[in-house]
């Protein structure tokens, strides 16, 4: 009985060590800049929300935690505690592309007028009911 114990305990010892391991190089993974990363796809709103509503587990894998170029017309922004969100026309009521811009873009945000065609470059983080971009800036 006693070995049957100190088996489980050792392997709840490493199983406890690998997942401290991982967590802890998940948390100090390097951030990625925006502004100095390549773009790995370029796509209008249009034709990402479109993809997405295709097959959003193959598109999610495609885009995910990709650096993307997505160029769309303005419906919406505001402020949202430290940085402006830019809402991109998808071509349907049912969504949007959800743009969070980096802080130092409120200058540039705050002269946009709604319905302007924009570019924006961001995180891709996946859909919910909209495409979410993260640390995003202004192209044009």
């Amino acid at each position: 009985m006693k070995g049957k114990r100190l088996k489980w305990g050792l392997a709840l010892a490493i199983a406890s060590i690998a997942l401290i391991v991982v967590g802890l190089s998940y948390y100090n993974k390097p951030h990625t800049d925006v502004e100095k990363s390549e773009v790995a796809y370029k796509v209008t709103a249009r034709n990402l929300i479109w993809e997405y509503q295709e097959d959003e587990m193959q598109t999610d894998q495609k885009y995910a935690e990709q650096v993307i170029q997505v160029q769309g017309q303005i419906i919406h922004t505001e402020w949202v505690k430290d940085h402006y969100v830019v809402t991109l026309d998808g071509g349907n009521l049912e969504a949007g592309i959800i743009c969070h811009m980096q802080p130092d873009q409120g200058a540039l945000v705050t002269d946009i007028e709604k319905g302007r065609e924009i570019s924006v470059k961001g995180i891709c983080t996946g859909y919910l009911l909209d495409v979410m971009l993260v640390k995003c800036i202004l192209i044009n």
